[in-house]
């Protein structure tokens, strides 16, 4: 097989003419010479050279996708001329992706589940269920990553692999629960519709769901779906409604957010905020909010403005959540360079300069001396650094206490988990380290990290399935669950006596925790041996 340069400059020149260029066309087959060559008599039907370029770029794709074995790679990112291709399954694969909070980031890091504990194993001797402790609701047929509970009733999400949500009404007996019939949300069928985040918005009229094709659904309480959008090209990894919920915020893996204005039911704005993909935000309030990035910046921006206020730069790795404190007044970041940095944004706002259009870059590595007003934001901006864990920092929870609570004479902490197998617990006042709970018989990497709505418990939840909940007044141990599969999410409900755990199994685990029986709680998921 063999293409001749002629031949490519007739395809050309036709494909001019074709296209109403004669002008160029003539130019074109002047400085070619084509009238000397024979392949200008050549019979060509029209469009040949779009159709030699359309089958060209079909084989390209096939070759892409063909792994060693023979076997076809499936993929459903879009091939362009011009830019280059980056498979979808490959995305997914690479990122510190939420939706896929333990699968994803092991695979990323290469982290295992540590050799131990086999997921049914007996603790203490106790092998027997408590059923007055613990139900499992059954129905989701993959992996549950996401649950979220309604703030007025006693009302659960769960988002799941399967392409469903999942709307189960509770009664406040934990006992009662094995009878609950969830509603079914589905989010479509195919692959790449993994429910991946879950929100109510503030009065539980409202559900937001995220999915890995980069839908966002809006439900109502009953679970009846009232609106379908998709501006994102990549996976939808947080949806956070703002604090009366005026505004839904999406954040995807295509480095953009989106602002959908609940009121006019429109999309407000969208913005591309960092270079990389964004792994989760966080409102203040109604106006302003906060996104975290794998390019290791956090954005501060407003709506209706079309770029941040304030860049903070000074994590070293990806960042993989971000919170504002109750009250708005810091934010919260943890990352996988083993640290959470905790900020005051106001600060850096204040040493801006009013004629810069430009958003501020606050950068809090110790290097960056160099220039004395970047280093005198840095120190406005930047509270603590809070740097005790010894592997990354997956996510972490401000606590229900201190101002801007119903516990305001409290103090506001910070509950942090880790891969390392531990949570500590810091003071937000002093940066200093108040307690560290480590987990029993292995350091299983920490996913779910929760506090009880009274501020007197602390739940997490592991690799290896086991569900943990601590007294935050002595550190000691209360209750324990061990499931059969991974933990990605635990979440109090909103009387602080029922815990949901979602599990890699397919499971959702709701622990109950009223202290009435024994103040220690083993219990396992059972097996066919039961």
């Amino acid at each position: 097989m063999a293409i001749t340069s002629d031949e490519v400059n007739f395809l050309v020149y036709r494909y001019l003419q074709e296209s109403g260029f004669l002008h160029s066309a003539f130019t074109f087959a002047y400085e070619s010479q084509l009238a000397k060559s024979s392949v200008i008599n050549t019979e060509l039907p029209p469009g040949a050279l779009v159709s030699f370029m359309q089958k060209g770029l079909q084989y390209v794709g096939i070759e892409a996708h063909i792994n060693e074995d023979g076997t076809e790679r499936e993929c459903d990112g879009d091939f362009s001329l011009l830019s280059p291709h980056i498979c979808r399954v490959a995305q997914s694969a690479s990122s510190s992706a939420r939706s896929f909070k333990a699968s994803n980031k092991r695979k990323r890091k290469g982290d295992g589940s540590p050799d131990a504990v086999d997921g049914t194993k007996e603790m203490n001797g106790l092998d027997k269920l408590d059923k007055e402790a613990l139900v499992l609701l059954s129905g989701h047929e993959k992996e549950v990553y996401a649950c979220s509970w309604s703030p007025v009733k006693n009302v659960l999400v769960s988002g799941s692999s399967d392409s469903t949500a999942r709307v189960w009404s509770l009664p406040n007996k934990v006992e009662d629960s094995k009878a609950v019939k969830p509603k079914v949300l589905s989010h479509g069928t195919g692959p790449h519709k993994d429910v991946t985040t879950l929100e109510w918005n503030h009065n539980g009229s409202l559900l937001a769901s995220g999915t890995y094709n980069g839908k966002t659904r809006i439900w109502d309480a009953e679970g009846e779906m009232k609106h379908i959008f998709q501006y994102h090209n990549g996976p939808v990894f947080a949806t956070r409604w703002s604090k009366t919920s005026l505004f839904l915020l999406s954040a995807s893996f295509d480095k953009t957010v989106v602002v959908w204005d609940a009121t006019t039911e429109t999309k407000k704005q969208q913005l591309k905020l960092h270079d990389d993909p964004i792994l989760d935000a966080s409102w203040k309030d109604d106006s302003t909010f906060a996104t975290c990035s794998s390019d290791m910046s956090i954005c501060v921006a407003r709506v209706g403005e079309t770029k941040a206020d304030v860049v903070l730069r000074g994590h070293k790795d990806a960042i993989n959540s971000v919170k504002w404190d109750p009250a708005g007044r810091f934010l919260a970041s943890c990352s996988d360079d083993y640290t959470v940095k905790i900020w005051d944004p106001s600060k850096a706002i204040e040493k801006k300069n009013p004629a810069d259009g430009e958003a501020m870059e606050v950068d809090s590595n110790e290097n960056s001396k160099k220039d004395t007003d970047l280093d005198a934001v840095t120190s406005a901006a930047l509270v603590y650094t809070l740097q005790e864990h010894k592997k990354e920092v997956y996510t972490f929870r401000w606590s229900c206490t201190g101002p801007g609570t119903s516990l305001p004479d409290q103090p506001l902490t910070l509950a942090s988990a880790s891969f390392d197998g531990t949570v500590k617990l810091w003071d937000a006042e002093s940066g200093s380290c108040r307690r560290t709970f480590d987990h029993q018989y292995v350091a299983y990497p920490v996913y779910g990290v929760a506090f009880s709505p009274d501020g007197e418990y602390l739940a997490s939840g592991t690799v290896g399935g086991m569900v943990n909940v601590w007294s935050l007044k002595d550190g000691s141990l209360v209750k324990t669950y061990q499931a059969n599969g991974d933990i990605y999410e635990v979440n109090w409900n909103r009387e602080g006596d029922q815990i949901a755990a979602c599990v890699s199994s397919g499971d959702v685990a709701i622990i109950n925790f009223r202290l009435k029986q024994s103040p220690l709680c083993y219990a396992r998921r059972p097996t066919h041996k039961d």
